[in-house]
């Protein structure tokens, strides 16, 4: 059987989230419990430095802590769990230092 699909080639993470789409709280979300309450412990002593308030949702972590994040747990895990979480299926293709990812379209 032949699929089609989308073909999406990307380097950093920046170009991931523009080219699929991803918006950073979706990134927050896919991450493993563990690190999302990493996530926002460091948020929240952001908020306290900041005299804001605290959050316990992952979902309210700034971007940049969201990048550091997924920059140190790797871009592929972290690719491979957002689009895990999507209900499109895909194929992950890595090329040292191309990423290349496939949205195969719907079977009918």
């Amino acid at each position: 059987m032949i699929r089609t699909g989308e073909v999406y080639k990307f380097e950093t993470l920046s170009e991931a989230l523009t080219q699929l789409n991803i918006a950073h709280s979706e990134v927050a979300e896919a991450f493993p419990d563990q690190i999302q309450d990493k996530l926002i412990s460091t948020e929240n002593k952001v908020r306290t430095d900041n005299d804001e308030p605290h959050t316990n949702n992952v979902s309210d972590v700034h971007t940049d802590i969201i990048e550091q994040k997924a920059m140190e747990y790797g871009l592929v895990q972290t690719i491979i769990d957002v689009l895990d979480n999507r209900d499109s299926e895909y194929v992950l293709l890595y090329n040292n230092p191309i990423h290349t990812v496939v949205e195969l379209d719907p079977q009918e």
